[in-house]
Protein backbone atom coordinates (compact mmCIF):
# COMPACT_ATOMS: atom_id res chain seq x y z
CA UNK A 1 0.00 0.00 0.00
CA UNK A 2 2.47 2.16 0.52
CA UNK A 3 4.64 1.26 -2.72
CA UNK A 4 1.38 2.55 -4.49
CA UNK A 5 1.24 5.96 -2.43
CA UNK A 6 4.44 6.07 -3.51
CA UNK A 7 3.84 5.51 -7.14
CA UNK A 8 0.87 8.00 -7.32
CA UNK A 9 2.96 10.85 -8.12
CA UNK A 10 4.08 9.04 -11.22
CA UNK A 11 1.41 6.75 -12.33
CA UNK A 12 -2.16 8.22 -10.47
CA UNK A 13 -4.34 5.21 -11.68
CA UNK A 14 -2.42 2.64 -9.76
CA UNK A 15 -5.12 3.92 -7.33
CA UNK A 16 -7.18 1.57 -9.23
CA UNK A 17 -5.62 -1.62 -7.49
CA UNK A 18 -5.98 -0.55 -4.29
CA UNK A 19 -9.84 -0.26 -4.67
CA UNK A 20 -10.23 -3.45 -6.34
CA UNK A 21 -8.57 -4.41 -3.80
CA UNK A 22 -10.03 -3.11 -0.88
CA UNK A 23 -12.79 -5.88 0.26
CA UNK A 24 -10.13 -8.90 0.25
CA UNK A 25 -7.34 -6.43 1.93
CA UNK A 26 -10.25 -5.95 4.63
CA UNK A 27 -10.78 -9.62 5.23
CA UNK A 28 -6.99 -10.43 5.48
CA UNK A 29 -6.70 -7.44 7.89
CA UNK A 30 -9.37 -8.69 10.24
CA UNK A 31 -7.84 -12.13 10.03
CA UNK A 32 -4.79 -10.83 11.56
CA UNK A 33 -5.24 -7.53 13.73
CA UNK A 34 -7.82 -6.98 16.55
CA UNK A 35 -8.08 -3.54 15.31
CA UNK A 36 -9.61 -4.25 12.10
CA UNK A 37 -12.04 -6.23 13.29
CA UNK A 38 -12.90 -3.04 16.03
CA UNK A 39 -13.32 -0.92 13.19
CA UNK A 40 -14.20 -2.60 10.23
CA UNK A 41 -13.84 0.79 7.90
CA UNK A 42 -10.71 1.20 8.53
CA UNK A 43 -9.50 -0.27 5.52
CA UNK A 44 -12.09 1.60 3.44
CA UNK A 45 -10.81 4.85 4.47
CA UNK A 46 -6.89 3.65 3.94
CA UNK A 47 -7.96 2.85 0.54
CA UNK A 48 -10.23 5.78 -0.02
CA UNK A 49 -7.99 8.19 1.25
CA UNK A 50 -5.50 6.91 -1.82
CA UNK A 51 -7.93 7.18 -4.11
CA UNK A 52 -8.68 10.72 -3.43
CA UNK A 53 -4.59 11.85 -3.54
CA UNK A 54 -4.54 9.91 -6.45
CA UNK A 55 -7.97 12.12 -7.91
CA UNK A 56 -5.64 14.95 -6.99
CA UNK A 57 -2.90 14.47 -8.59
CA UNK A 58 -4.47 13.74 -11.73
CA UNK A 59 -6.05 17.45 -11.47
CA UNK A 60 -2.44 19.05 -11.08
CA UNK A 61 -1.33 16.97 -13.88
CA UNK A 62 -3.79 18.72 -15.89
CA UNK A 63 -5.62 15.58 -16.77
CA UNK A 64 -8.94 15.53 -17.50
CA UNK A 65 -10.88 14.05 -14.83
CA UNK A 66 -14.19 15.12 -15.48
CA UNK A 67 -14.73 15.25 -18.60
CA UNK A 68 -15.65 13.34 -21.98
CA UNK A 69 -17.45 10.68 -19.48
CA UNK A 70 -18.91 8.12 -21.23
CA UNK A 71 -22.63 7.43 -22.58
CA UNK A 72 -22.48 4.45 -20.30
CA UNK A 73 -21.62 6.15 -17.25
CA UNK A 74 -24.76 8.93 -17.36
CA UNK A 75 -26.74 5.67 -17.77
CA UNK A 76 -25.22 4.00 -14.67
CA UNK A 77 -25.99 7.24 -12.48
CA UNK A 78 -29.41 7.41 -14.10
CA UNK A 79 -29.55 3.98 -12.96
CA UNK A 80 -28.66 4.70 -9.33
CA UNK A 81 -30.25 8.02 -8.88
CA UNK A 82 -33.68 6.34 -9.77
CA UNK A 83 -32.56 3.70 -7.27
CA UNK A 84 -32.54 6.71 -4.40
CA UNK A 85 -35.28 8.56 -5.70
CA UNK A 86 -37.32 5.37 -5.48
CA UNK A 87 -37.40 5.24 -1.50
CA UNK A 88 -39.80 7.96 -1.53
CA UNK A 89 -42.85 4.92 -3.06
CA UNK A 90 -40.94 1.93 -1.68
CA UNK A 91 -43.05 -0.56 0.19
CA UNK A 92 -40.33 -0.44 2.92
CA UNK A 93 -38.85 3.21 3.34
CA UNK A 94 -37.08 2.52 6.63
CA UNK A 95 -35.47 -0.65 5.09
CA UNK A 96 -34.53 1.53 1.79
CA UNK A 97 -33.30 4.09 3.29
CA UNK A 98 -30.82 1.82 5.71
CA UNK A 99 -29.68 -0.36 2.97
CA UNK A 100 -28.77 3.49 0.85
CA UNK A 101 -26.96 4.77 4.28
CA UNK A 102 -24.65 1.93 4.45
CA UNK A 103 -23.65 1.53 0.70
CA UNK A 104 -23.53 4.63 -0.52
CA UNK A 105 -20.21 5.43 0.02
CA UNK A 106 -18.93 2.11 -2.38
CA UNK A 107 -21.13 3.82 -5.11
CA UNK A 108 -19.42 6.96 -4.57
CA UNK A 109 -15.60 5.65 -4.75
CA UNK A 110 -16.32 2.79 -7.06
CA UNK A 111 -18.98 3.51 -9.46
CA UNK A 112 -18.60 7.42 -9.55
CA UNK A 113 -14.79 8.43 -8.63
CA UNK A 114 -12.83 5.14 -9.61
CA UNK A 115 -13.15 5.29 -13.34
CA UNK A 116 -12.52 9.02 -13.37
CA UNK A 117 -8.43 7.98 -12.90
CA UNK A 118 -8.81 6.44 -16.45
CA UNK A 119 -7.51 9.44 -18.93
CA UNK A 120 -5.43 7.54 -20.94
CA UNK A 121 -5.48 4.46 -22.31
CA UNK A 122 -2.25 3.61 -20.34
CA UNK A 123 -3.95 4.13 -17.50
CA UNK A 124 -6.01 0.79 -16.89
CA UNK A 125 -2.68 -1.05 -17.07
CA UNK A 126 -1.00 0.78 -14.48
CA UNK A 127 -4.02 0.11 -12.47
CA UNK A 128 -4.44 -3.69 -13.08
CA UNK A 129 -0.73 -3.88 -12.50
CA UNK A 130 -0.91 -2.28 -9.64
CA UNK A 131 -3.91 -4.71 -8.82
CA UNK A 132 -1.65 -8.17 -9.60
CA UNK A 133 0.92 -6.59 -7.04
CA UNK A 134 -1.34 -6.04 -4.24
CA UNK A 135 -3.82 -8.44 -5.09
CA UNK A 136 -1.16 -11.22 -5.22
CA UNK A 137 -0.17 -10.12 -2.12
CA UNK A 138 -2.91 -10.48 -0.17
CA UNK A 139 -3.74 -13.93 -1.73
CA UNK A 140 -0.58 -15.59 -0.66
CA UNK A 141 -1.08 -13.61 2.70
CA UNK A 142 -4.77 -15.39 2.81
CA UNK A 143 -3.73 -18.72 1.74
CA UNK A 144 -0.36 -19.36 4.47
CA UNK A 145 -1.00 -17.07 7.14
CA UNK A 146 -4.78 -17.29 7.57
CA UNK A 147 -6.36 -19.41 9.90
CA UNK A 148 -9.19 -21.46 7.84
CA UNK A 149 -12.08 -23.09 9.23
CA UNK A 150 -14.39 -24.76 6.86
CA UNK A 151 -14.92 -22.46 3.90
CA UNK A 152 -14.01 -19.14 5.86
CA UNK A 153 -11.05 -17.66 7.80
CA UNK A 154 -11.27 -17.18 11.43
CA UNK A 155 -11.50 -13.18 12.07
CA UNK A 156 -9.72 -11.83 15.19
CA UNK A 157 -12.21 -10.39 18.27
CA UNK A 158 -15.58 -11.08 19.53
CA UNK A 159 -18.01 -9.73 16.90
CA UNK A 160 -20.16 -12.01 14.79
CA UNK A 161 -19.01 -15.05 16.81
CA UNK A 162 -21.46 -18.31 15.00
CA UNK A 163 -22.14 -21.44 16.44
CA UNK A 164 -18.81 -23.04 15.83
CA UNK A 165 -17.21 -20.71 18.46
CA UNK A 166 -15.07 -18.78 15.82
CA UNK A 167 -15.70 -15.26 14.18
CA UNK A 168 -15.39 -16.40 10.63
CA UNK A 169 -14.87 -13.93 6.76
CA UNK A 170 -17.10 -13.83 4.26
CA UNK A 171 -15.97 -16.53 1.64
CA UNK A 172 -17.11 -15.01 -1.22
CA UNK A 173 -15.27 -11.58 -1.19
CA UNK A 174 -11.77 -13.85 -0.80
CA UNK A 175 -13.38 -15.72 -3.68
CA UNK A 176 -14.40 -12.60 -5.45
CA UNK A 177 -10.73 -11.20 -5.50
CA UNK A 178 -9.13 -14.49 -5.96
CA UNK A 179 -10.60 -14.47 -9.21
CA UNK A 180 -10.24 -10.85 -10.22
CA UNK A 181 -6.38 -11.06 -9.42
CA UNK A 182 -6.37 -14.97 -11.58
CA UNK A 183 -7.80 -13.29 -14.61
CA UNK A 184 -5.87 -10.00 -14.71
CA UNK A 185 -2.43 -12.36 -14.40
CA UNK A 186 -3.79 -14.92 -17.01
CA UNK A 187 -4.74 -12.54 -19.78
CA UNK A 188 -2.73 -9.22 -19.07
CA UNK A 189 0.20 -9.51 -22.03
CA UNK A 190 3.71 -8.71 -20.25
CA UNK A 191 6.18 -6.40 -21.43
CA UNK A 192 9.67 -5.13 -20.80
CA UNK A 193 10.66 -5.27 -16.99
CA UNK A 194 6.93 -7.32 -16.32
CA UNK A 195 8.11 -10.34 -18.10
CA UNK A 196 8.61 -11.83 -14.96
CA UNK A 197 4.59 -12.04 -14.51
CA UNK A 198 4.48 -14.51 -17.42
CA UNK A 199 6.03 -16.65 -15.15
CA UNK A 200 4.56 -15.58 -11.91
CA UNK A 201 0.71 -15.47 -13.30
CA UNK A 202 1.04 -19.25 -13.00
CA UNK A 203 1.98 -19.41 -9.15
CA UNK A 204 -1.00 -16.28 -9.10
CA UNK A 205 -3.50 -18.48 -10.99
CA UNK A 206 -2.68 -21.67 -8.84
CA UNK A 207 -3.36 -19.73 -5.39
CA UNK A 208 -6.52 -18.50 -6.83
CA UNK A 209 -7.75 -21.38 -8.24
CA UNK A 210 -6.99 -22.66 -4.79
CA UNK A 211 -9.02 -20.18 -2.84
CA UNK A 212 -11.54 -19.89 -4.87
CA UNK A 213 -12.36 -23.72 -4.32
CA UNK A 214 -11.00 -23.57 -0.73
CA UNK A 215 -14.06 -21.13 -0.08
CA UNK A 216 -16.52 -23.17 -1.51
CA UNK A 217 -17.74 -20.04 -4.00
CA UNK A 218 -18.83 -22.15 -7.37
CA UNK A 219 -20.46 -19.16 -8.84
CA UNK A 220 -16.93 -17.74 -8.34
CA UNK A 221 -15.23 -20.79 -9.89
CA UNK A 222 -17.94 -20.68 -13.10
CA UNK A 223 -17.44 -17.07 -13.67
CA UNK A 224 -13.61 -17.60 -13.56
CA UNK A 225 -13.11 -20.24 -16.31
CA UNK A 226 -16.03 -19.07 -18.42
CA UNK A 227 -14.32 -15.53 -18.56
CA UNK A 228 -11.11 -17.26 -18.88
CA UNK A 229 -12.55 -18.74 -21.99
CA UNK A 230 -14.33 -15.87 -23.24
CA UNK A 231 -11.79 -13.81 -23.33
CA UNK A 232 -8.26 -16.00 -24.07
CA UNK A 233 -8.78 -15.28 -27.78
CA UNK A 234 -8.50 -11.62 -27.50
CA UNK A 235 -5.39 -11.82 -25.35
CA UNK A 236 -3.56 -14.11 -27.81
CA UNK A 237 -4.38 -13.50 -31.19
CA UNK A 238 -5.53 -16.98 -32.15
CA UNK A 239 -4.45 -15.87 -36.31
CA UNK A 240 -0.99 -16.50 -35.27
CA UNK A 241 0.88 -19.81 -35.05
CA UNK A 242 2.35 -18.19 -31.56
CA UNK A 243 -0.85 -16.80 -29.85
CA UNK A 244 -2.80 -19.99 -31.09
CA UNK A 245 -0.26 -22.21 -29.03
CA UNK A 246 0.13 -19.57 -26.21
CA UNK A 247 -3.47 -20.10 -25.79
CA UNK A 248 -3.58 -23.82 -25.72
CA UNK A 249 -0.83 -23.81 -23.49
CA UNK A 250 -3.01 -21.80 -21.22
CA UNK A 251 -6.29 -23.48 -21.66
CA UNK A 252 -4.15 -27.18 -20.55
CA UNK A 253 -2.32 -24.89 -17.53
CA UNK A 254 -5.66 -23.93 -16.10
CA UNK A 255 -7.17 -27.55 -16.34
CA UNK A 256 -4.43 -28.69 -15.09
CA UNK A 257 -4.45 -26.20 -12.35
CA UNK A 258 -8.30 -27.06 -11.56
CA UNK A 259 -8.06 -30.48 -11.33
CA UNK A 260 -4.82 -30.06 -8.51
CA UNK A 261 -6.95 -27.85 -6.56
CA UNK A 262 -10.13 -29.81 -6.50
CA UNK A 263 -8.46 -32.32 -5.69
CA UNK A 264 -6.80 -30.47 -2.85
CA UNK A 265 -9.36 -28.13 -1.67
CA UNK A 266 -12.63 -29.08 -2.27
CA UNK A 267 -15.81 -29.89 -0.23
CA UNK A 268 -17.29 -32.39 -2.67
CA UNK A 269 -20.68 -32.09 -1.61
CA UNK A 270 -20.72 -28.32 -2.50
CA UNK A 271 -20.01 -28.86 -6.30
CA UNK A 272 -22.33 -31.65 -6.81
CA UNK A 273 -24.66 -30.90 -9.74
CA UNK A 274 -27.69 -31.31 -8.30
CA UNK A 275 -27.30 -29.82 -5.29
CA UNK A 276 -25.85 -26.72 -7.19
CA UNK A 277 -29.02 -26.95 -9.14
CA UNK A 278 -31.55 -27.15 -6.07
CA UNK A 279 -29.50 -24.57 -4.60
CA UNK A 280 -30.13 -22.39 -7.71
CA UNK A 281 -33.75 -23.36 -7.54
CA UNK A 282 -34.32 -22.19 -4.00
CA UNK A 283 -32.26 -19.63 -3.54
CA UNK A 284 -32.22 -17.66 -6.89
CA UNK A 285 -35.47 -18.41 -8.74
CA UNK A 286 -38.27 -19.05 -6.19
CA UNK A 287 -37.42 -15.75 -4.17
CA UNK A 288 -36.84 -13.63 -7.40
CA UNK A 289 -40.49 -15.33 -8.43
CA UNK A 290 -41.88 -14.02 -4.89
CA UNK A 291 -40.62 -10.49 -5.66
CA UNK A 292 -41.95 -10.32 -9.12
CA UNK A 293 -45.25 -11.99 -8.35
CA UNK A 294 -45.66 -8.74 -5.73
CA UNK A 295 -44.57 -6.45 -8.38
CA UNK A 296 -46.51 -8.26 -10.96
CA UNK A 297 -50.10 -7.64 -8.24
CA UNK A 298 -49.03 -4.22 -7.58
CA UNK A 299 -50.20 -0.86 -9.77
CA UNK A 300 -48.91 0.83 -12.94
CA UNK A 301 -46.93 2.75 -11.61
CA UNK A 302 -44.95 -0.03 -9.92
CA UNK A 303 -44.79 -1.84 -12.68
CA UNK A 304 -42.98 0.89 -14.65
CA UNK A 305 -41.22 2.71 -11.94
CA UNK A 306 -40.94 -0.46 -8.89
CA UNK A 307 -41.69 -1.40 -5.64
CA UNK A 308 -38.87 0.74 -4.53
CA UNK A 309 -35.56 0.66 -3.13
CA UNK A 310 -34.41 -2.63 -1.17
CA UNK A 311 -38.20 -3.90 -1.18
CA UNK A 312 -36.96 -7.14 -1.30
CA UNK A 313 -36.14 -6.89 2.64
CA UNK A 314 -39.72 -5.93 3.75
CA UNK A 315 -40.50 -8.90 6.22
CA UNK A 316 -43.38 -9.18 4.61
CA UNK A 317 -42.10 -9.87 1.23
CA UNK A 318 -38.74 -11.55 1.24
CA UNK A 319 -36.59 -10.54 4.55
CA UNK A 320 -33.50 -10.10 2.22
CA UNK A 321 -32.53 -9.61 -1.16
CA UNK A 322 -33.58 -12.31 -4.14
CA UNK A 323 -29.83 -12.94 -5.35
CA UNK A 324 -30.57 -12.32 -8.73
CA UNK A 325 -29.63 -8.80 -9.75
CA UNK A 326 -31.85 -8.69 -12.77
CA UNK A 327 -35.16 -9.30 -11.06
CA UNK A 328 -34.36 -7.54 -7.94
CA UNK A 329 -33.86 -4.27 -10.74
CA UNK A 330 -37.36 -5.44 -12.20
CA UNK A 331 -39.05 -5.72 -9.11
CA UNK A 332 -37.43 -2.94 -7.35
CA UNK A 333 -36.41 -0.50 -10.17
CA UNK A 334 -39.45 -1.28 -12.42
CA UNK A 335 -39.79 -1.69 -16.38
CA UNK A 336 -37.56 1.72 -16.56
CA UNK A 337 -34.45 0.92 -13.77
CA UNK A 338 -34.65 -2.75 -15.74
CA UNK A 339 -34.03 -0.67 -19.04
CA UNK A 340 -31.33 1.37 -17.62
CA UNK A 341 -29.46 -2.24 -16.30
CA UNK A 342 -29.44 -4.04 -19.34
CA UNK A 343 -28.40 -0.93 -21.49
CA UNK A 344 -25.70 -0.99 -19.12
CA UNK A 345 -25.08 -4.56 -20.05
CA UNK A 346 -25.17 -3.75 -23.57
CA UNK A 347 -23.17 0.02 -23.74
CA UNK A 348 -20.42 -2.53 -22.00
CA UNK A 349 -20.08 -5.21 -24.49
CA UNK A 350 -20.43 -2.56 -27.86
CA UNK A 351 -17.25 -1.01 -26.08
CA UNK A 352 -15.40 -4.48 -26.40
CA UNK A 353 -16.51 -4.79 -30.19
CA UNK A 354 -15.36 -0.84 -30.93
CA UNK A 355 -11.82 -1.45 -29.32
CA UNK A 356 -10.74 -4.59 -30.18
CA UNK A 357 -10.15 -3.65 -33.80
CA UNK A 358 -8.06 -0.86 -32.77
CA UNK A 359 -6.33 -2.75 -30.11
CA UNK A 360 -5.56 -5.79 -32.16
CA UNK A 361 -2.40 -5.45 -33.92
CA UNK A 362 -0.64 -4.39 -29.97
CA UNK A 363 0.08 -7.30 -27.03
CA UNK A 364 -0.26 -5.05 -24.56
CA UNK A 365 -3.31 -3.52 -25.52
CA UNK A 366 -5.38 -6.97 -26.14
CA UNK A 367 -4.64 -8.10 -22.83
CA UNK A 368 -5.78 -4.78 -21.48
CA UNK A 369 -8.76 -5.23 -22.63
CA UNK A 370 -9.25 -8.71 -22.26
CA UNK A 371 -8.43 -8.87 -18.77
CA UNK A 372 -11.15 -5.64 -17.96
CA UNK A 373 -14.02 -7.07 -20.92
CA UNK A 374 -13.48 -10.70 -18.20
CA UNK A 375 -13.74 -8.69 -15.28
CA UNK A 376 -16.76 -7.24 -16.26
CA UNK A 377 -18.29 -10.55 -17.65
CA UNK A 378 -16.70 -12.11 -14.46
CA UNK A 379 -19.31 -9.60 -12.24
CA UNK A 380 -21.85 -10.49 -14.91
CA UNK A 381 -22.10 -13.97 -13.94
CA UNK A 382 -21.90 -13.61 -9.98
CA UNK A 383 -24.56 -10.87 -10.47
CA UNK A 384 -27.12 -14.26 -11.23
CA UNK A 385 -25.61 -15.80 -8.00
CA UNK A 386 -25.53 -13.09 -5.27
CA UNK A 387 -25.56 -9.83 -4.26
CA UNK A 388 -27.72 -6.84 -4.80
CA UNK A 389 -27.90 -3.71 -6.98
CA UNK A 390 -26.22 -1.32 -4.28
CA UNK A 391 -23.82 -4.45 -3.90
CA UNK A 392 -22.39 -5.24 -7.09
CA UNK A 393 -20.63 -1.94 -7.60
CA UNK A 394 -17.57 -3.52 -9.63
CA UNK A 395 -20.12 -4.53 -12.44
CA UNK A 396 -20.28 -1.12 -13.15
CA UNK A 397 -17.16 0.19 -12.64
CA UNK A 398 -15.79 -1.66 -15.13
CA UNK A 399 -18.17 -0.86 -17.40
CA UNK A 400 -17.30 2.54 -16.86
CA UNK A 401 -14.47 1.74 -17.31
CA UNK A 402 -15.30 0.45 -20.98
CA UNK A 403 -16.66 3.45 -21.69
CA UNK A 404 -13.65 4.88 -20.55
CA UNK A 405 -10.94 2.97 -22.92
CA UNK A 406 -12.86 3.55 -25.63
CA UNK A 407 -13.05 7.23 -25.65
CA UNK A 408 -9.53 7.44 -24.94
CA UNK A 409 -8.56 5.10 -27.53
CA UNK A 410 -11.18 6.31 -29.68
CA UNK A 411 -9.48 10.13 -29.20
CA UNK A 412 -5.65 8.53 -29.98
CA UNK A 413 -6.30 7.27 -32.82
CA UNK A 414 -8.32 10.38 -34.13
CA UNK A 415 -5.30 12.64 -32.81
CA UNK A 416 -2.81 10.07 -34.61
CA UNK A 417 -4.55 10.38 -37.94
CA UNK A 418 -4.47 14.33 -37.39
CA UNK A 419 -1.00 13.58 -37.31
CA UNK A 420 -0.77 12.10 -40.46
CA UNK A 421 -2.92 14.02 -42.58
CA UNK A 422 -1.14 17.00 -41.27
CA UNK A 423 2.39 15.19 -42.08
CA UNK A 424 0.61 14.29 -46.33
CA UNK A 425 -1.29 17.65 -46.53
CA UNK A 426 0.70 20.32 -45.00
CA UNK A 427 -1.23 23.36 -44.21
CA UNK A 428 -0.80 26.43 -46.66
CA UNK A 429 0.71 29.42 -45.34
CA UNK A 430 -1.00 32.64 -44.46
CA UNK A 431 -0.76 35.10 -47.41
CA UNK A 432 1.52 38.14 -46.27
CA UNK A 433 -1.19 40.56 -45.91
CA UNK A 434 1.04 43.36 -44.85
Amino acid sequence: MGAIVVSLARWPAVAIGAMLCTYGLEQWAQSSHIIFVAHPALTNYVTGLILLMALAVSLLKGRPIFTDLPVVAWVTYALFGLSFCSILWSIYPTGSLERWMAFWPYIVTKVVLTPLLVTRPKDIQHGFMSTLALGSVILVLLFTTADWYGRSIILMGSAGVTSSGQNLSNPLAIASLAGAVTLVAILMNFQGIGRAWQILRWFIAAIGLALSIKSGSRGQMIGLIFATLVFLPISRKFKSLGGFLGAATTVVFIGALTYWAFQQYAETYRWDLEEMSESFVSARLMTSQILLERWVSSSPWNWLMGLGSSASFDPNLLGNYPHLVMAEVLGEEGIVGFGLFVTVIFLAFRSIVVIYPVAQPYADARGVLAALGALFVFELVLSFKQGALLGVSHMFTYAIMLGKFELVVRRQVEASQGVEIAQRHPPPRLANTR
